[in-house]
């Protein structure tokens, strides 16, 4: 998988400038005492705040363990990087927020900076899962054909994560030609690429 991730954070990013670091350089040194040291720093009640757990406790869904440990190894991973800063999609903010605190007990300040996420019409976020995402490697015929298949309701939330064009114009195209909003966010995700 990190062949086809590298390919496309080539896309956005210059790779020679990049530093690619893997997470099993830290967390495979980690002794079980060393897990349970970190585990340490959070308590039960903290991780019941993530939404994800409050909505599998109203469904009476299990919640297992080791669902627990993955912010704190994410989180550990801001503490090995010593990073002032990580990006990443509003699904990850509890994650993210894990290394700050971390972090902070550390003495360091890190900002935590979340970005909407592509939702289909259901709220699922555009995934390969999901089989509705358009990757970066798709060949613009791709690309243009997938955006053309969203549903209109996609549309504007699209324009906004996707493209540079001034919103309030791309709503006035959305509410008066919803066909022509779509090819005009096609074109403009394609030339983006």
């Amino acid at each position: 998988n990190f062949k086809t991730y590298r390919r496309q954070l080539g896309k956005i990013l210059d790779l020679k400038k990049t530093k690619i670091a893997y997470n099993s350089r830290w967390l495979g040194k980690l002794k079980f005492a060393d897990v349970l040291e970190l585990a340490s720093e959070f308590t039960v009640s903290q991780m019941l705040e993530r939404d994800m757990f409050q909505e599998r406790i109203k469904s009476a869904r299990p919640i297992y363990l080791h669902e627990f440990l993955y912010p704190v190894m994410q989180g550990y991973d801001s503490v090995a990087l010593d990073v002032d800063a990580e990006l990443g999609g509003n699904d990850q903010t509890f994650n993210m927020l894990a290394g700050r605190i971390m972090l902070k007990r550390r003495g360091k300040e890190k900002f935590v900076i979340a970005t909407k996420l592509l939702t289909d019409a259901g709220g699922k976020k555009m995934s390969k899962t999901e089989n509705n995402m358009v990757a970066l490697t798709d060949t613009p015929e791709e690309m243009y054909g997938k955006v053309m298949s969203w549903p209109d309701s996609l549309v504007p939330l699209a324009f906004e994560l996707c493209t540079r064009l001034p919103l309030s114009e791309m709503k006035n195209l959305v509410d008066t030609d919803p066909l022509q909003a779509k090819k005009t966010l096609a074109r403009e995700i394609v030339i983006e690429r």
